[in-house]
């Protein structure tokens, strides 16, 4: 099967676990699963130079000498490493595993956003076995989990978007969503300095009209949906909007009406650099596919969707989250917000 997947995430890394690279750091971003092969792009930047790692599945009649990474001696992957060094770039991508890596002992933690596709089933992730073999009670952890996540309601082109938002780069905006959704939005500061190219802009409104935006005015206004491939991203530009004094404020519908106003001096803009990843549940003449079955169980795969439930009345979007380990070893749970 074929699974689409795009996401952004904030990740630390680990002591890599492949053997000869004890003195190493690394993140895995896709993690290697038997059968499955990842291709598409991915946007990174990082507090540390760092190299990019590729694996690819062979068998051990076909180690003839090449760079090779395993754990256990026993699942060997042929490892291409993209000498890079550095703190940020784009990189398109087809194989096994991605992950992100230094030669130096120092953690490091960088932002990525990966746009591709899962072709097979990932039912086993490595980095799981790793954990377990060394801490055996992580057994205990379920492989995936229901996490319910609150939605806004948004417009583009005077059409409603729902949306949901889990991370900002700076934590007064993290904490004014947080207040607002009644749910912890985490900060990401590393997501401010992904490249211009990738970042849409939202506009949040400041004043004007009564509502249910994030200062409780009109709804924020997106400049793209995942219609548009190449111009639809998560992660969005804050421009915050206030109506200047003695204007009649009324609510906008669009990029365009918001350009057009503080074109003609009605209204202000403020390019707050604040970035924030708000992936688009629904959209107009779209919208997240949702599993056939709402049940969330441990043998779930990657195929069929990744929302359960989305419930508009209550405003809430019911993800599969599923299980992977922090850099300390605990067990966290992430989400693929796929379009």
């Amino acid at each position: 099967s074929t699974k689409k997947v795009n996401f952004t995430k904030t990740i630390t890394s680990s002591q890599d676990p492949g053997q000869g690279h004890e003195n190493h750091q690394l993140s895995l971003i896709l993690s290697p699963n038997e059968g499955t092969l990842y291709d598409g792009s991915m946007t990174f930047t990082s507090n540390e130079p760092v190299d990019i790692v590729v694996l690819h599945e062979i068998t051990g009649n076909d180690v003839k000498g090449q760079p090779t990474w395993t754990i256990d001696g026993k699942t060997i992957y042929a490892m291409s490493l993209i000498d890079l060094k550095s703190k940020s770039d784009s990189f398109e991508f087809t194989g096994a595993a991605l992950a992100l890596h230094s030669f130096n002992s120092k953690e490091f933690t960088a932002t990525v956003s990966v746009d591709g596709w899962i072709r097979g089933q990932p039912t086993e992730v490595i980095m799981q076995k790793i954990e377990v073999q060394k801490e055996p009670s992580l057994l205990l952890s379920r492989t995936n989990v229901a996490a319910t996540i609150p939605m806004h309601e948004g417009l583009y082109q005077g059409n409603s978007i729902f949306y949901i938002i889990t991370d900002s780069s700076r934590e007064d905006y993290a904490k004014i969503i947080t207040e607002k959704q009644s749910w912890t939005v985490q900060t990401s500061p590393l997501i401010e300095k992904m490249p211009e190219e990738v970042l849409q802009k939202i506009f949040i409104f400041k004043n004007g009209v009564r509502g249910n935006g994030i200062y409780g005015h009109q709804k924020e206004i997106f400049s793209s949906t995942p219609v548009q491939e190449l111009e639809y991203g998560a992660l969005n530009s804050i421009v915050e909007v206030a109506w200047k004094k003695g204007q009649n404020a009324k609510v906008l519908e669009s990029s365009e009406d918001v350009i057009n106003a503080e074109k003609d001096g009605r209204v202000e803009f403020t390019k707050t650099g604040v970035v924030i990843n708000s992936p688009q549940i629904i959209w107009p003449d779209g919208q997240m596919l949702v599993r056939n079955d709402n049940k969330t169980t441990d043998d779930l795969t990657f195929s069929g969707g990744q929302i359960t439930k989305i419930n508009k009345d209550e405003m809430t979007v019911t993800f599969v989250a599923h299980r992977a380990w922090g850099p300390d070893g605990k067990t966290i749970y992430y989400i693929i917000t796929d379009a």
